[in-house]
């Protein structure tokens, strides 16, 4: 028995050891192993190398070069840092780390570099390519890198992969699953245009089947210049319908003839899918003369959906923000974004935030653009044109801190909440809350400041021939008064009334209003809030119809001046009559009995426009008239 419980033990020992030693460790000065900090290995590619599906490799700050070429005939740029599947690759690590929490990546660089002639920039004789997939790599992760100083410029191939693609980061004709994550991926170069159309300077997909579903989250691509399309990424289908997620990123500086941030193309049957999530793209350029997207293009056969991004100060020669061509099965989504600041080469102004073309099936919902959009101009979209917005952010200085995050204003609260809910966005691109308040806000950033009034519910409702207004008040801070306002045809507002707030509080307040003459047909209604400081903005609206062509019921004289009669048809019983002002004030109720002429005595009422109520046992009926002198 003790010998059995002895074996158990030890088996148990050695099976535990097998499962922990999962990790392998890198310094630029390592000489051992890797098993441990302790006897770091020097060599990254090295320790991909030996690790199995599900290991992991931690790497500690400092510059890595490669050394490993992609092709037994490759010549000396043909080294980069080769993907293995399964591989977890981590950087960001001072060196002496136990848990992957403690790792501080923003003080612990660690640079995966290209740079093989020392020069500090990308120039012909670096790496074509600093990180490859050479076929299998599927289920790889890469996190806490900056990768720099590719440069891809030399018409050829080498096993399939074109010297002039994906500076970067290069996978090409695979189906596979990465996960990029927490990368910096800059001043990357593809410069050679012919005979290969090169592109991806930053980083090139091209990807195979419907599996394949490469992410980059919380990546930042700054200044990658690419001869050809797709400055800072290149998306494109060999078959099927794979998918690349950009999340909770930035897109900067990117340099191409088009889609200067990012370029997505497929072919007939081959349509790749592009999501794009929390991220800013800015002071990317897109430069040719034929349509050209300086944020992102979208070429043909391509479906993309953009939810919750930044757009500003991109430029490109027809579609300053996003730019398509006129080509079959290219979708385009647009919800919550917001377009400032965007830029076209051409006279084609009201192409600044996206290119005005027919030909795309489009979908813009709750966006801010400074220019019109080609569709969904419709109200019921929610879309606003406003062409200076303000405020609008905290800073439009690259380098700040607050770079494009958003003021209350024009961006706050005019969301659609029920994208962040379809799309699994619980987080804005500081890691806050996506829905702070009430609505989600535009763009990439939430509004993480108190508002005034933090609205939960308003409702439009039905009753009789009148309308009643409810709405719920969660807080409110420094606010003056509610306003409500009318239209039929959701464009034309007009106020119905002022409703002062009852003071500030962090209770729930309800608040209501009636409105006894709606109009014939929908009866739009909107709610706004004014600040003590005259700042307003609109909460709510809210949307009642109304069939009033069987009303039956007759006043004469009308307009009237010193008494009101009233001829009900088809009425029994007895029946109050009240006069209300248009603001809601009762200023005559009189209950008429079934035999009793029905007549009301006017003299000692201004001039004006009035509403008459007239209660039946059956329901309340609404009837406009008008009092003059």
């Amino acid at each position: 028995m003790k010998k059995l419980y002895l074996f158990t033990l030890c088996f148990a020992f050695f099976s535990y050891q097998a499962v922990a030693q999962t990790k392998r460790y890198v310094k630029t000065m390592g000489t051992g192993d890797g098993s441990s900090w302790g006897s770091a290995s020097g060599s990254l590619q090295a320790m991909i190398n030996a690790s199995a599906p599900n290991e992991e490799v931690w790497v500690a700050i400092g510059i890595y070069k490669p050394t490993e070429k992609i092709g037994a005939s490759g010549g000396v740029r043909d080294v980069s840092f080769i993907l293995k599947a399964g591989v977890k690759i981590y950087g960001g690590f001072v060196g002496d780390e136990t848990f992957i929490t403690e790792r501080i990546l923003t003080n612990n660089e660690t640079i995966l570099s290209g740079d093989l002639n020392n020069s500090n920039s990308a120039n012909d004789g670096d790496a074509y390519h600093v990180i490859v997939s050479t076929g299998n790599s599927n289920g790889a992760v890469l996190d806490g890198f900056t990768i720099q100083h590719g440069f891809a410029n030399i018409a050829t191939e080498l096993i399939g992969i074109a010297r002039n693609q994906g500076a970067g980061i290069n996978i090409t004709n695979e189906t596979t699953s990465i996960v990029f994550k927490n990368l910096v991926i800059r001043n990357n170069q593809s410069s050679v245009n012919t005979p290969i159309a090169n592109g991806g300077a930053g980083a090139y997909l091209k990807l195979s089947g419907n599996s394949s579903n490469c992410t980059f989250e919380n990546v930042t691509f700054n200044t990658n210049t690419a001869a050809a399309s797709g400055g800072n990424i290149y998306f494109t289908s060999v078959s099927g319908s794979p998918v690349v997620t950009v999340l909770n990123s930035k897109i900067f500086g990117g340099r191409g003839t088009g889609g200067a941030g990012i370029y997505t193309v497929g072919t007939d049957g081959n349509i790749p899918l592009l999501n794009v999530y929390n991220t800013i793209f800015s002071e990317n350029r897109a430069t040719a003369a034929s349509p050209s997207g300086g944020g992102i293009y979208l070429g043909g056969f391509s479906n993309t959906n953009i939810v919750n991004c930044t757009f500003y100060n991109n430029s490109g020669s027809n579609g300053g923000g996003v730019g398509y061509g006129n080509f079959a099965s290219t979708v385009l989504n647009l919800y919550n974004n917001i377009f400032n600041g965007n830029t076209v080469s051409t006279s084609n102004l009201a192409a600044s935030d996206i290119r005005n073309l027919t030909g795309t099936t489009m979908d813009l919902r709750s966006n801010l653009f400074q220019s019109a959009p080609p569709e969904d101009t419709d109200p019921v979209y929610r879309n606003i044109i406003n062409p200076s917005p303000s405020p609008l952010f905290l800073s439009t200085t690259i380098t700040d801190a607050n770079f494009l995050k958003i003021v209350e204003g024009a961006a706050t609260e005019k969301g659609d909440n029920s994208y962040t809910t379809t799309y699994g966005l619980t987080t804005d691109l500081a890691g806050e809350a996506r829905l702070k308040h009430t609505n989600v806000d535009l763009g990439a950033y939430e509004y993480q400041g108190t508002l005034p009034v933090s609205l939960e519910s308003f409702t439009a409702k039905k009753v009789n021939t009148a309308v009643q207004l409810n709405w719920k008040i969660a807080s409110e801070l420094n606010n003056d008064r509610f306003v409500i306002e009318r239209s039929t045809d959701r464009i034309d507002f007009q106020k119905l009334k002022d409703i002062q707030s009852k003071g500030d509080t962090q209770n729930t307040v309800l608040y209501s209003y009636t409105d006894y003459t709606p109009l014939k047909g929908n009866n739009y209604y909107r709610l706004s809030q004014v600040d003590k400081d005259g700042t307003s903005k609109i909460l709510a609206a809210d949307v009642v119809k109304f069939d009033l062509s069987n009303l039956k019921i007759a006043t004469y004289p009308n307009p009237a001046t010193n008494f009101i009669k009233l001829k009900l048809n088809d009425f029994e019983g007895a029946v109050n009559v009240k006069l209300i002002s248009l603001l809601g004030q009762k200023l005559l109720s009189k209950r008429f009995e079934p035999s009793q002429e029905i007549y009301l005595d006017i003299r000692n009422i201004n001039a004006g426009n009035y509403v008459l109520l007239i209660e039946t046992s059956e329901r309340i009926y609404s009837h406009k008239t008008t009092i003059v002198r």
